[in-house]
């Protein structure tokens, strides 16, 4: 077979599985979709329901509360209104001086990165793998 050939029987092929299939793939989406809608109908039938509308615009202005009257206490009567009070109650610990923080922390300096790894730590490895080169 030439070259030609060949693209010619690929091409055939290659349409005849994509003109077989897609009819397959589109039904199976539609159908899929056609679940989704009806889930999605019946879940909004279950969950909270709400309707947003057009808002009307305001035709009275709010009517505007009055202002209670009021009057200033004498200093009798000032003191009077708190003799009912009860006394406050405190104890040896109530009363400190200020305590500022300390003082922050410097950042942390950059070092030198060591190579060696300690021999401890190679023997932990060793112990919790299963490497061929590790001795126990």
């Amino acid at each position: 077979m030439r070259v030609t050939d060949r693209r010619i029987v690929a091409t055939i092929l290659t349409l005849s599985l994509f003109t077989g299939t897609l009819p397959t793939i589109t039904r199976r989406a539609k159908a899929a979709n056609a679940e989704k809608s009806q889930g999605e109908n019946e879940t909004e039938k279950k969950g909270l329901q709400f309707r947003l509308s057009q808002g009307s615009g305001q035709t009275e202005p709010a009517a505007s509360i009055p202002v209670a009257s009021t009057t200033v206490l004498s200093a009798t009567e000032t003191e009077n209104l708190l003799k009912r009070l009860p006394e406050l109650k405190s104890s040896a610990g109530d009363e400190e001086s200020f305590n500022p923080r300390g003082p922050s922390l410097l950042p942390p300096r950059t070092g030198k990165t060591i190579a060696q790894v300690s021999r401890a730590r190679v023997a932990w490895r060793c112990r919790n793998s299963y490497r061929p080169g590790c001795k126990s």
